[in-house]
């Protein structure tokens, strides 16, 4: 009975520590949000402001990147054999 007892205060300590743990992680989450937040700002206001920019710089940077992603492809593998595998 007192291995059961002392089993029970064990955990009982594990959950606080994991308790006190997670309040601090909470605390550190909630800050990083706030960084992220302030520092996203800038950006959502010209987003806001230039939205017909931000989605033509978006189009060509995904054409940008599909043509090297094309070329990457083209010059990779065997000369001989273009099939897949």
């Amino acid at each position: 009975m007192a291995n059961s007892n002392s089993e029970v205060t064990f955990l009982n300590e594990q959950i606080a520590d994991l308790k006190a743990e997670l309040v601090e992680l909470s605390g550190k989450v909630r800050s990083g949000m706030d960084d992220v937040e302030r520092a996203a700002q800038p950006a959502i206001g010209v987003i806001k402001d230039n939205p017909g920019t931000v989605s033509s710089v978006a189009l060509a940077a995904g054409l940008i990147g599909i043509a090297i992603g094309y070329m990457i492809g083209s010059t990779s593998g065997s000369t001989t054999s273009r099939r897949w595998h």
